[in-house]
């Protein structure tokens, strides 16, 4: 049915407008446009199509990875066109884990934000859900609704107070970076 190779995908959402359907929204690889668009931009992106991305994006955004990540000019391309056109490659050859597809318990946000700092900031460790459904929905149910809202100590979420304010700080310089033109912003 889909053939041989690699397949690329992307999906849309559109609502009715006037009487014609307005693209609202659009995504292919997980997280690309909350992460590298500027504000302003995010309506645009999820205006466009896939086929005028390398036209539209190339540009701006090896100019963000070289800002974010110290990524050099070279490597910044390389990094933006393993992304645009904005369409998620799967090679049905090759085991599905992103970015080869994706499957629900990729940890996609660790792998955006390494691929967003050239490696500054590192995959998070999180592991997936292990109560996974072998049927739609997939998902396994809900955590249960915690009694208090208050972290205990021996919570694996918990961190020192030094902790969160150390990855804050690397995470501020970083996102600071994302959209300023000068890395030395202290932010």
């Amino acid at each position: 049915m889909l053939g041989s190779g690699v397949v690329g995908v992307w999906a849309s959402i559109s609502r009715r407008q006037d009487g014609i359907l307005m693209q609202m929204d659009r995504g292919g690889n997980p997280t690309i446009n909350p992460f590298i668009n500027p504000g302003g931009e995010k309506n645009l992106f999820n205006s466009r199509q896939p086929a005028d991305d390398v036209a539209n994006y190339l540009e701006p955004w090896s100019k963000i990875l070289e800002n974010a990540g110290g990524y050099s000019a070279e490597e910044a391309r390389a990094a933006a066109l393993q992304v645009l056109p904005d369409i998620l490659h799967y090679d049905r050859t090759r085991p599905a884990a992103y970015p080869n597809g994706r499957v629900p318990t990729d940890d996609v946000y660790s792998v955006r934000f390494a691929w967003l700092s050239n490696g500054k900031v590192p995959r998070s460790g999180l592991k997936p859900h292990d109560d996974l459904l072998a049927r739609f929905p997939y998902l396994g149910p809900p955590n249960p609704q915690r009694t208090s809202t208050r972290m205990r100590d021996d919570s694996p979420l918990f961190r020192s107070p030094e902790v969160c304010l150390s990855r804050d700080r690397r995470l501020g310089r970083f996102f600071g970076w994302l959209w300023d033109s000068s890395p030395e912003a202290d932010y």
